[in-house]
């Protein structure tokens, strides 16, 4: 499932695939993975809201956060699902933290060469990244806590944009998204968070 990976000019996060690698070793903290100067004492990450919530695993609290949210028609009760996603996800990855970047959206950014394709903003004149529709998603980062982040990446999920729709998570991706380009026809997908990193293969049984 390798050839879809992301990079930018500072060099390239590393997929992660669960059935290949173990846990990455290294962590980063939210500045450092968004490239933002280190936070000053006694100052936290900005978050819409945070809270913890029940997971599947006996006596294990998980810290959700909501960082950003772009559709304004989710509803609270459709915020519910998205949480129990994320939730759900954080159980399967055994992971304590989830925050999540941004809420359901159907677009993604267009890479050439591995770096992101520049367009110029017809109404504010200045540059901004190619967009391309996509399939529904939550975007995320997974972790211990939100100062020792371990992956990033999307959840697939079925949406139809309508805040009266419920939102579950994809469990077919053949017959359940669309928009592929050329990618791994998956129901979520991670990298790294430190590029250049190395991820620890999964020991041979």
């Amino acid at each position: 499932m390798s050839g879809y990976q992301r990079r930018t000019n500072r060099g390239m996060h590393p997929e992660w695939w669960p059935h290949i690698h173990d846990l990455p070793i290294n962590a980063a903290t939210w500045n450092e993975f968004v490239n933002l100067p280190p936070l000053q004492l006694g100052e936290d990450v900005p978050t819409v809201y945070k809270k913890d919530l029940s997971s599947r695993r006996p006596g294990v609290k998980i810290r959700l956060a909501l960082i950003n949210f772009c559709h304004s028609e989710v509803s609270v009760r459709r915020m519910a699902d998205v949480e129990d996603i994320c939730v759900a996800e954080a159980d399967r990855l055994g992971l304590n933290y989830v925050g999540i970047r941004q809420g359901p959206h159907n677009s993604e950014s267009v890479y050439t060469d591995g770096c992101p394709t520049m367009i110029r903003d017809p109404k504010t004149g200045r540059m901004k990244k190619m967009q391309r529709q996509a399939d529904w998603h939550i975007t995320v980062v997974f972790g211990h806590s939100i100062n020792e982040l371990l992956l990033h990446g999307h959840i697939y999920i079925n949406w139809d944009g309508n805040s009266n729709t419920d939102i579950t998570i994809v469990t077919d991706p053949e017959n359940q998204r669309t928009f592929f380009y050329d990618g791994p026809k998956v129901a979520a997908q991670y990298w790294g968070v430190i590029r250049g990193d190395t991820l620890p293969l999964k020991a041979v049984q």
